[in-house]
């Protein structure tokens, strides 16, 4: 199956994607998870146009991202990140 898409909306998405690179300095890899989730939310409106945006379409998206098992994402209970080694960096001093 094909997938969806708006070209009014792909023309959009590609100058804020232009802007987050040029005047934001975001790499690659910030700018793919953008993308990513301004798929998910305009196949959660099946890919309405975001001229035609209304305040309860963020609503409703916002409730279907709060269903998603995202438990992958989260640290466990008492993670500590004092695992990881700052040696070598002076703007983390060692500490006794």
């Amino acid at each position: 199956m094909a997938r969806k898409y708006c070209e009014e909306n792909e023309r959009i998405k590609r100058q804020y994607m232009s802007y987050l690179k040029q005047a934001k300095g975001q790499d690659q890899k910030s700018l793919d998870k953008v993308a990513a989730a301004l798929v998910k939310f305009e196949q959660s409106t099946n890919f309405k146009p975001f001229k035609k945006f209304h305040i309860d379409q963020a609503g409703k998206f916002k409730t279907y991202l709060e269903k998603l098992d995202l438990s992958r994402f989260r640290a466990a209970p008492g993670a500590r990140l004092s695992h990881l080694s700052f040696e070598g960096d002076r703007a983390f001093p060692a500490q006794s």
